[in-house]
């Protein structure tokens, strides 16, 4: 009578536990490459948006178009953005750092170095900006910026007639990113193992 228990469990074992174990190893996997594409298509739809917004933002500043001064200023009409007000402004209202390019070099910033300081006057990567240059946009997944990982956009500023002289960056911090799927993966995984 023990002899058939123990055979009966050890069948239960191999027809119910062991597919359970490799459908919840499945579902894991699936899981985990279905959040990691709808978050980096939420993460580019999220800084198209902001972009947008923060454009929109500053061209409603003034109808006149972008300066650029021999002092370095960068100016949308009579407005300077030189002192940073408005960008950082977006910026903490948004939760991402933000760049204006005047060409391929960085004009007004919100990012700054291990010292505290803006990095003005950095150059873009040259493949973003002949990308941007020539009308496009350019989504970067993991682009490093003064050691810290960012997913970030970059669009084309133009001026009256259509002629792309700047690029605008809009960036979020992977660390943020991560921490915000972390928590949804993990419900997810969770409500996996208990049905």
């Amino acid at each position: 009578m023990k002899k058939v228990k123990v055979n009966f469990l050890i069948k239960l074992i191999v027809l119910v536990l062991i597919p359970t174990i490799l459908l919840t190893i499945v579902s894991v996997e699936a899981i985990l490459s279905t959040s990691t594409k709808i978050t980096d298509t939420i993460i580019k739809e999220e800084l198209n948006s902001v972009s947008n917004l923060a454009l929109d933002k500053i061209n409603s500043i003034s109808v006149s178009g972008w300066e650029y001064t021999e002092e370095k200023e960068l100016k949308k009409g009579n407005y300077s953005l030189a002192d940073n007000k408005l960008i950082d402004k977006l910026a903490k209202e948004t939760n991402m750092s933000m760049t204006i390019f005047w060409g391929d070099v960085i004009a007004v910033t919100t990012i700054k170095n291990e010292d505290g300081k803006r990095i003005v006057g950095t150059k873009a990567s040259q493949l973003v900006y002949e990308e941007v240059s020539n009308g496009s946009t350019h989504y970067a997944k993991n682009l490093d910026i003064q050691g810290e990982a960012y997913s970030a956009l970059y669009t084309p500023i133009t001026n009256s007639e259509g002629k792309v002289i700047g690029m605008f960056f809009v960036g979020k911090k992977l660390s943020d990113i991560h921490s915000l799927t972390a928590g949804a993966i993990q419900k997810s995984l969770l409500l996996t193992l208990i049905v």
